[in-house]
């Protein structure tokens, strides 16, 4: 389940607050998307309406995009072996 990537920062004026621990916005967009199930799952179990607030972990997405950004594929140990495999090259 998306909601266990999730941790309960504050209930306040009926308001639930999450946030990604994982700095996942993908994860952030599923929930967005079914919110109103969360809901009345919620209005059903405790007997109030919430309105959910979801945001991600910034600090983690950031470091996240940057070790993609700074691999290397060209130097990858697989791609050798593929290109060894096929007998091919990489073109530019």
């Amino acid at each position: 389940s998306f909601l266990e990537e999730t941790q309960i920062i504050s209930l306040s004026d009926n308001v639930l607050h999450l946030e990604v621990n994982n700095g996942n916005s993908f994860i952030k967009k599923v929930i967005d998307t079914d919110q109103s199930i969360i809901k009345d799952i919620i209005k059903n179990i405790c007997k109030f309406e919430v309105t959910i607030s979801v945001k991600v972990n910034k600090a983690l997405d950031e470091k996240e995009e940057v070790s993609i950004e700074n691999t290397k594929e060209e130097n990858h140990p697989l791609l050798d072996d593929a290109i060894n495999i096929f007998k091919g090259k990489i073109i530019s």
